[in-house]
């Protein structure tokens, strides 16, 4: 049996537009959304599995719960992660519908192993920029013990630096780290990263300069009428 982990990732982004009549999705960081031991045993994790040891980075308002999302992103509800304020992820519906993007000020630093994952990028698609560091991470970490032999999860990202600033500095990145026994890997506690953009050798990571029209573009979707970013 699978464990099933409902997830969407924003590294200021996310959403997908979508051809029928889809009906916005909705987002909050408000209680008891605003707690990592909440939106990881109540949102994240599967039924029969409860994660512990559950620590986090980041402001509340990076972090929350969204519904109403089958029909924009074929993921009903879960948990979203944001750079920047996860109630700012949505436009107002229809066609030339305006944004609802807000600058809000920088929300904290960033990760040490989401950092080497951005630097390993260049050497991988033979690039020549470098990432000297990350910035407002959201993390959340935990521990838990499997009840199967397999663990899944869904996942969106995008990006609002899409498609200015791909093969830059500014190479927005998302990671989902596992380790346990019999992991051996290059992040903290040995982990692996899981998030590799499909059928890719050696595997690449989720980055703005991963998956653009010009490298892995079938992956690749542009903003529409239902997202305040330029693609995911």
């Amino acid at each position: 049996m699978k464990k099933s982990f409902p997830f969407i990732f924003l590294i200021i982004a996310v959403l997908a537009s979508t051809l029928i009549h889809a009906q916005p999705i909705v987002t909050t960081s408000a209680p008891p959304y605003n707690s990592d031991t909440y939106l990881v045993n109540s949102v994240l994790m599967g039924s029969g599995v409860s994660g512990y040891n559950i620590t986090g980075y980041g402001q509340n308002i990076q972090k929350g719960f969204f519904s109403n999302g089958f029909g924009a992103i074929g993921i009903d509800s879960g948990l979203v992660m944001c750079s920047g304020n996860v109630t700012n992820i949505m436009t107002s519906t229809g066609p030339g519908a305006s944004t609802n993007i807000i600058n809000a000020p920088n929300q904290g630093g960033g990760d040490a192993d989401l950092l080497a994952t951005a630097q390993s990028v260049p050497a991988l698609i033979g690039a020549g920029f470098s990432v000297p560091s990350v910035q407002d991470a959201a993390l959340i970490e935990f521990d838990f013990v499997p009840t199967s032999d397999t663990v899944e999860f869904n996942y969106v990202f995008g990006s609002d630096e899409y498609l200015t600033w791909i093969n830059t500095a500014f190479n927005d990145v998302f990671g989902f780290y596992l380790s346990g026994p019999g992991i051996s890997g290059p992040y903290s506690n040995s982990a692996i990263n899981v998030a590799n953009v499909p059928n890719t050798t050696p595997p690449l990571p989720i980055t703005i300069s991963t998956i653009h029209p010009g490298l892995n573009g079938q992956y690749y979707n542009t903003g529409g009428a239902l997202l305040a970013y330029n693609g995911y």
